[in-house]
């Protein structure tokens, strides 16, 4: 079992990342409770894990997606949502614009990317739009010739492609698969609660009475003092590695605050059409987005 010692300052930030304490945060080996590796766990509360379930992901899932052209504007509003496999657990929806014009649908859950397009645009065009905008989304592989663009899982286990309201084609040329291994419960241990990394697979014990939460390779606490212009913020545990914080480079922060319960936060250099050096997305408790519960680098 690996150990990870740290200490908790007056404001609930976690500091001083390799110092003994006898409030520290140890990762937990639960290869005594699964008995197999896995590569995904499914928790009853991410901050406070008493039930879990573990799966292990088979197979890549890849898909051949076929687009038309552009009539008249016709794209317009249309849509089509992704769910990538189950490593990378990335949920989104691309919804297309022609000359300006058309609508986020706003899907519930789903983080919502615009693809730009031009009155009439050919469907090698609107195969190359696509095509870019599914190559910024983290765990895809992504290639295309002429109207059909080829969609790659890095990542094993299951994923979906939903055509939405297009008329595209979608075919499924390699299906990933899961095998589930054991649900079971945490052993109680007095005065610590679990906390898991989605992203790392890892389960941390911490003290209670503190709201921890674990995003990326690193813990993050979730009061802290904002950066300037902007209505959230975190610090991370090591604050020379903090990797939520805005790129050095970055002019300009983009926020979409169209989800009830998420904001996803754009770090561009160049202004407000300029390049993306990073994306955070931003989970809240509540409508009020007063506390976050995750934050995930995207």
């Amino acid at each position: 079992m690996s150990i990870k010692n740290t200490s908790l300052d007056y404001s609930g930030v976690l500091k001083d990342v390799h110092s003994p304490d006898s409030k520290s945060l140890r990762i937990v080996d639960v290869s005594t409770i699964v008995e197999a590796p896995f590569t995904r766990a499914e928790v009853d509360n991410l901050n406070n894990v008493t039930q879990v379930s573990f799966w292990r992901d088979e197979a890549y899932t890849i898909f051949t997606l076929k687009v038309s052209a552009d009539i008249n504007g016709q794209l317009s509003g249309k849509y089509i949502k992704l769910d990538t496999a189950s490593e990378s657990r990335q949920k989104v929806v691309l919804y297309y614009t022609v000359d300006g014009v058309g609508d986020d649908p706003n899907v519930g859950g789903y983080t919502s990317y615009e693809v730009p397009l031009n009155s009439n645009d050919t469907s090698t065009m609107v195969a190359f739009a696509t095509k870019y905008v599914l190559s910024t989304i983290h765990g895809l592989d992504v290639s295309y010739n002429k109207n059909t663009i080829l969609i790659k899982n890095t990542s094993r286990g299951i994923s979906t492609l939903d055509k939405g309201n297009t008329l595209f084609q979608v075919i499924i040329e390699n299906e990933g698969q899961e095998v589930f291994l054991k649900s079971t419960s945490l052993p109680k241990i007095e005065n610590l609660k679990y906390v898991y990394n989605a992203i790392s697979k890892e389960f941390y014990l911490t003290p209670e009475g503190y709201n921890i939460t674990a995003s990326g390779e690193e813990l993050t606490a979730t009061k802290t003092e904002n950066y300037t212009g902007l209505d959230i913020v975190v610090k991370d545990i090591d604050l020379e590695y903090n990797q939520f914080s805005p790129p050095k480079e970055a002019d300009f922060v983009d926020i979409d605050k169209t989800l009830e319960l998420i904001d996803t936060i754009y770090y561009k250099k160049g202004g407000i059409l300029g390049e993306v050096l990073k994306i955070v997305r931003v989970t809240y408790t509540s409508v009020s987005k007063q506390e976050i519960t995750r934050l995930e680098i995207l």
